[in-house]
């Protein structure tokens, strides 16, 4: 994080207390900007105290020698997986907390109604899933109907009546095409980028069930956290082998 690279100097952004008036997904958005930048300003941090005690001007509190042994062995430090729990490699952490960062200063500068209309990339917030949860919030206001009632719907092949467009999910164990879900061919590879997925939230008794499954969709390939899960279309008699087969999706970064 040296002090001459491009970009914007988010370790000397000064937050504001949030926007008035703001709707829940516009809140998420300052929360998730508010928390990138207070991760980059304590890394900072971190960097500077390290490059003061190398130069003995002071001495090491145990937090930051834990820290330095943890950036000399390739691993990013506990204190900044307990902020945010992003990659184990540090250079890929520091990667994708300013990619992160960059994105949701946008987000945070311009209108959220004009965003939703483009594709949306879950994999640039730090807490996907809440993000759901706010579309989910505002699209029960806005529809009047109890939160309790409403279910996430997805469709693979473009709709008028969505509430997102997500773009960036990959899928692992199959392919899909023209919507459907259908086996890897011997010359495709086993992990795949998905078209854009429709996503609306339905009351229940409404949702589709017939020639439909539903799979995982995880944050990444470890599978460790999952965000929800995704609708496809797919005949009945393959469902329970794709099931087993632990087909997922997960986001691409």
């Amino acid at each position: 994080m040296e002090e001459d690279q491009p970009g914007p100097r988010f370790y000397t952004t000064e937050l504001a207390c949030g926007k008035k008036s703001a709707s829940a997904l516009e809140s998420y958005v300052y929360e998730e900007y508010s928390k990138g930048v207070t991760l980059i300003q304590m890394i900072h941090k971190d960097f500077a105290n390290f490059n003061k005690i190398s130069k003995g001007l002071q001495e090491a509190e145990p937090n930051e020698v834990l820290a330095a042994n943890s950036l000399v062995q390739s691993q990013t430090p506990v204190a900044w997986i307990h902020f945010w729990n992003g990659p184990k490699d540090p250079t890929q952490y520091l990667t994708e907390l300013l990619q992160k960062t960059a994105h949701l200063s946008i987000w945070n500068s311009k209108s959220t109604e004009e965003l939703l209309k483009q594709p949306v990339k879950l994999s640039m917030f730090f807490s996907p899933d809440t993000f759901l949860a706010c579309s989910k919030q505002g699209f029960a206001r806005f529809s009047n109907v109890p939160l309790e009632e409403l279910v996430l719907q997805t469709s693979w092949t473009s709709s008028r009546n969505h509430a997102l467009i997500l773009s960036g999910i990959l899928i692992e164990g199959a392919l899909l095409e023209n919507g459907v879900l259908v086996a890897c061919k011997s010359n495709s590879e086993s992990i795949n980028l998905t078209p854009n997925c429709y996503l609306n939230w339905t009351e229940k008794d409404k949702l589709p069930q017939d020639n439909f499954a539903k799979f995982p969709l995880y944050t990444d390939s470890s599978r460790e956290s999952k965000i929800t899960h995704i609708q496809v279309e797919c005949s009945a008699s393959l469902r329970d082998q794709y099931v087993l087969s632990g087909l997922a999706f997960y986001l691409k970064h």
